[in-house]
């Protein structure tokens, strides 16, 4: 082979060398990459869904004041957010490289009010770096909205019975609905001298008689079939009559009367204010949901019908849009939890 040959034949494999030893490096350099690339991305996911976290729970606490503390919403929002972390910075403005952002649809009823809140931050990379990636930025959206109230029940809904939020009459060891939370024991009494709390209602300005109440009775708990028309469609403002008397209805407390109101999972009640009069009108202010665990007679005494009931957790509220102020408003609010849920 001729020097010419051979020099040839050196210098096309040292070329080779070369190549090889770029494609070698060319491969670490893409692994590194891939595997920059890879880590930082799964660290970029984490982070996102830490902000998820953060902005599900406060579009949740959002949605929650929605109907009772309108002018809280964006507060408590933001501090629900602010409760949690994303990579290893809390969820709030004043974080470096974050930025939270509630927005409020007010309710419309029928309509729902939504909680909108996003979240953007900035994620330093680990890796990417080295391939001249420093940063990016992650956000989240949450939407949570809650059910409108119940301004109005349709008719043959309620049961005959109005209940006080705040009358405990004569006998200061009882403690008024307003103070009572969902899942208590509570006592409601007819026709008692102690304690005002309850009476029969007409759930119109006609004063509720025996021969009503007996068949609006019958008819609620399902012992007869339903009549058209005779409990009427009740709203939020309107006026009910009520009357403190037993009316004929110690038979809820014995047989068939008191199996069948203890075996009805749930009855709605109206809410109004004060002590329960004879053949007065009132406001309802309210609607609650109970189950009824007993019904006694104090036949010893003055006759008095007593309805033992459990406050159920889904209890029917009427607010006419907004909670009226006050304590009434709080209770009500208390006693009526939203379902808030989130909707994207």
């Amino acid at each position: 082979m001729s020097a010419m040959k051979i020099t040839r034949v050196v210098q096309a494999r040292q070329e080779q060398g070369q190549i090889g030893f770029l494609l070698f490096l060319a491969g670490i350099l893409i692994t590194i990459g891939v595997g920059a690339l890879g880590v930082d991305l799964a660290h970029c996911w984490k982070v996102r869904q830490e902000l998820q976290h953060a902005t599900d729970a406060a579009a949740l606490a959002g949605a929650l004041d929605l109907y009772s503390h309108p002018d809280e919403i964006e507060s408590h929002a933001l501090a629900t957010a602010a409760n949690n972390q994303a990579d290893g910075r809390f969820v709030e403005t004043n974080a470096e490289g974050t930025r939270v952002v509630v927005s409020i649809l007010a309710p419309n009823p029928p309509d729902v009010g939504t909680i909108t809140v996003t979240a953007e931050t900035t994620v330093r990379h680990w890796l990417m770096p080295w391939v001249g990636r420093w940063l990016d930025k992650v956000s989240t959206t949450s939407v949570a909205s809650a059910p409108a109230p119940v301004t109005q029940l349709p008719e043959n809904v309620p049961f005959p019975l109005a209940v006080s939020i705040d009358a405990i009459g004569q006998a200061e060891e009882l403690i008024p609905l307003s103070a009572r939370n969902i899942g208590d024991t509570v006592q409601f009494h007819i026709a008692s001298q102690q304690v005002k709390n309850a009476a029969f209602t007409s759930f119109s300005d006609d004063n509720p008689n025996a021969d009503y109440v007996r068949q609006a009775i019958d008819q609620t708990l399902g012992l007869v079939p339903p009549t058209d028309h005779l409990i009427p469609s009740i709203k939020i403002g309107d006026s009910i009559s009520l009357n403190n008397g037993v009316l004929g209805e110690k038979r809820l407390a014995e047989g068939q009367l008191l199996e069948a109101i203890t075996s009805q999972p749930f009855l709605v009640l109206p809410v109004f204010e004060g002590e329960a009069p004879d053949n007065q009108s009132r406001s309802v202010i309210g609607f609650i949901t109970v189950r009824v665990t007993n019904v006694t007679v104090n036949e010893g005494g003055d006759g008095v019908l007593t309805f033992t009931c459990q406050l159920l957790k889904t209890v029917i509220k009427g607010i006419g849009g907004t909670f009226p102020p006050g304590s009434y408003g709080d209770a009500l609010a208390r006693l009526s939890p939203l379902a808030v849920k989130l909707v994207q």
